[in-house]
């Protein structure tokens, strides 16, 4: 049985490229792909990358609608790519990896090699039924009877497995087409009902290895040269990158982020909020590190600075930041796994 792995992609840079080659020490080079997102602009890549097109062409062939989300389609739709790797290459099981997902294995044959033998048709992290507190659950939930969760930065499906997530989101193209604005279900919430849904076989990574997602969530993101030192042994992490806003005060980001959102219409929630502060003080911290320079303490202090800020938006803005919680909270590993 032939089993392959897709890089979900909408840039080519080292990260992506250094992924690209450790990942065919494993699976061989015939069996690595990168799915590249242009729905939004065009990427040049090296001409010796498998890489598959995605883009408002290929969609609409696969008769898939394409919302009209402020980060695009390929951001909000990650079972996307899944479809879109299906119809190019053929295989019994399919592999698809964010590139800021990381790991301090030996190498990733001592991560992917615990699930070389299991045919189920899903492995998936936080599988479960979706809680009333999830924004995705309402979206979701006229489309299916059971709305499921799970979450996606890295993930592995069966052919049948795709084939029914994509009928099912087939199935939805007519409604959107004809309601625009309402809001479209995300990957996470489609792909976990529609497995539930047909039942199918659905394994978790954390019953194979229990202690190695001890650092895999949405929002507290590690350093890559702080995987050794931050991490225990052995960890799947996500995210891991750089930070993105080394040097900016922390009002500003925040100010420049929701000002675009308004101006886009688009809602933010108040877990979202939560998130980009999560990123943004960690970011203050591991870049004091790097660079070896004091953070100003207002910069660090961005409980505070959040507080402060939303104590005194407009009303007009205050108004589109939803309460709501996300499902995705890493939860502290056992002493035995303490951060070093």
């Amino acid at each position: 049985m032939r089993t392959v792995i897709a890089i979900r992609a909408h840039q080519w840079t080292e990260r992506e490229s250094q992924l690209y080659e450790q990942l065919q020490a494993y699976f061989g080079h015939k069996n690595v792909f990168v799915v590249m997102d242009e729905t939004k602009a065009c990427t040049i890549m090296p001409k010796h990358i498998a890489k598959i097109l995605m883009n408002d062409v290929v969609l609409n062939n696969l008769n898939l609608f394409i919302p009209s989300h402020h980060r695009g389609a390929g951001w909000l739709c990650g079972d996307y790519f899944y479809y879109v790797l299906h119809q190019a290459v053929q295989a019994d099981f399919y592999w698809l990896i964010e590139p800021d997902v990381g790991h301090n294995f030996d190498d990733w044959a001592s991560f992917f090699g615990h699930f070389s033998q299991t045919s189920a048709d899903a492995l998936l992290y936080n599988y479960a039924p979706a809680p009333k507190s999830w924004y995705w659950k309402s979206v979701i939930e006229p489309f299916f009877a059971k709305p499921y969760q799970c979450f996606f930065p890295l993930t592995r499906l069966s052919k049948k497995a795709i084939s029914l997530a994509l009928q099912d989101r087939q199935a939805m193209k007519a409604y959107f087409d004809h309601n625009q604005d309402k809001p479209y279900p995300n990957d996470e919430s489609l792909l976990a009902s529609s497995l539930h849904q047909h039942r199918l076989i659905v394994e978790h990574f954390v019953d194979h290895l229990p202690d190695a997602f001890w650092f895999f969530s949405f929002n507290r993101f590690v350093a890559p040269n702080a995987l050794l030192v931050q991490c225990p042994p052995n960890q799947i992490v996500h995210p891991v990158r750089l930070p993105k806003f080394d040097h900016e005060p922390v009002i500003d980001v925040l100010k420049k982020q929701l000002i675009a959102m308004q101006k886009k219409g688009h809602l933010l929630h108040q877990s979202d909020l939560l998130c980009m502060l999560d990123e943004l003080a960690d970011g203050l911290i591991q870049a004091q590190a790097k660079i070896g320079e004091p953070i100003q303490e207002q910069q660090a202090d961005a409980g505070i600075q959040i507080e402060s800020y939303l104590a005194r938006l407009p009303k007009k803005l205050s108004k589109q930041i939803i309460k709501s919680q996300r499902p995705h909270r890493r939860k502290k590993p056992p002493k035995g796994l303490a951060k070093a």
